[in-house]
């Protein structure tokens, strides 16, 4: 069985192609996991989606936005 520590951490190292396998799993689960906890990772989720897309609008706005100084220095910046 899968613990709810477990789905957090999967939730918070996931890219986000992920999610919705995550989600899947979660809703799979809701029996073993319990509701209170399977509401709780569901919110996180939706928190991590919220996180990946305001970064992905960082990234459109500001290409140099994730890039370590040395993927900047290897681009010019």
């Amino acid at each position: 069985m899968t613990l709810p520590a477990d789905y957090s951490t999967w939730i918070t190292l996931a890219p986000a192609h992920e999610l919705d396998t995550i989600k899947a799993q979660i809703l799979a689960h809701i029996g073993d996991l319990g509701s209170v906890a399977s509401k709780n990772l569901l919110v996180e989720l939706a928190a991590r989606r919220r996180e990946l897309a305001a970064d992905r609008r960082r990234a459109i706005e500001d290409p140099d936005f994730g890039l370590a100084d040395d993927e900047e220095a290897a681009y010019g910046g």
